[in-house]
């Protein structure tokens, strides 16, 4: 690379690949780890703000945690949610993108599903992420509970109904049937028939959404609260856990919200990430 005294001048008279924008904004080629062939085209988000106000609410979600200003931190943390999603939604152009020429007579594909995607792997990470998160929360309730095993519920609490957890357990579990049935939908049916996917993805987050509340309301009607107790504290983080492992999960009803959006906005898609 070095000997190459025209390096610069080739790479600005476009002799390489990608010469040009292909797709009308930022992107770069994703090659395979090893023999780093081009496999498809990334498109990346180009500068905005969004980027900037996403960073601040994140960081102020965590920030305004340590102070307790836990309504407030959760505005944020939504906020910033909502910021990352407006600003990398134009990046997924879908399945409809026809592939691409990056120079060479190399055609690429500027969409793709399976372990090919850095977006698959990226969801492997994550839930290996959250086991290890979960795994290390299991431990801490063992751990507190046997350096005070006394104080395990503590004195006055009673645990809640098991009608609780039963009706958490089903809502969760019909959200989940909704996705299979979306996920065989979207293959299978032709694009004039989308309302009902739309309705059953819906469905879905709302049942995720009641799921929670059940699961949540339990401990709370008993007078449990985060912040009396470590028991308390553990109790609400399962239950929170729970919520963020369903956020993420392949049949997670926020996926599906997601989804339904798309759906909605481009018409129908064979093709779910």
């Amino acid at each position: 690379m070095w000997d190459q005294a025209n390096l610069a001048e080739d790479v600005k008279a476009g002799r390489y690949y990608l010469p040009g924008t292909q797709t009308g904004g930022r992107e770069t080629i994703v090659t395979s780890p090893i023999d780093a062939r081009p496999q498809y085209l990334l498109q990346v988000p180009g500068p905005s703000w969004l980027s900037f106000l996403a960073a601040v609410f994140t960081a102020a979600f965590f920030l305004l945690l340590t102070v307790k200003l836990v309504t407030v931190a959760v505005i944020c943390g939504v906020t910033a949610v909502a910021m990352i999603i407006w600003w990398m939604w134009s990046t997924d152009p879908g399945p409809s993108h026809p592939p691409v020429d990056i120079g060479g007579g190399i055609r690429l594909p500027v969409y793709v599903t399976g372990p090919v995607s850095h977006s698959w792997w990226a969801m492997i990470v994550l839930i290996l992420v959250a086991g290890t998160q979960f795994t290390c929360l299991v431990f801490s309730y063992f751990y507190l509970w046997t350096v005070n095993p006394a104080a395990w519920p503590p004195a006055g609490v009673v645990l809640p109904a098991l009608g609780w957890p039963i009706i958490a357990m089903v809502l969760y579990a019909a959200g989940s049937a909704l996705i299979v049935f979306v996920s065989w939908a979207l293959a299978n049916t032709p694009a004039g028939s989308s309302w009902p996917v739309r309705l059953a993805l819906l469905l879905a987050v709302a049942l995720m959404f009641s799921g929670f509340a059940a699961q949540l309301y339990g401990p709370w009607q008993t007078g449990l609260r985060p912040d009396a107790s470590s028991y308390g504290a553990v109790v609400y983080t399962f239950v929170a856990a729970g919520l963020f492992r369903r956020c993420h999960d392949h049949h997670g009803a926020l996926h599906a919200g997601a989804l339904a959006v798309r759906h909605a906005d481009r018409g129908s898609s064979r093709h779910v990430r």
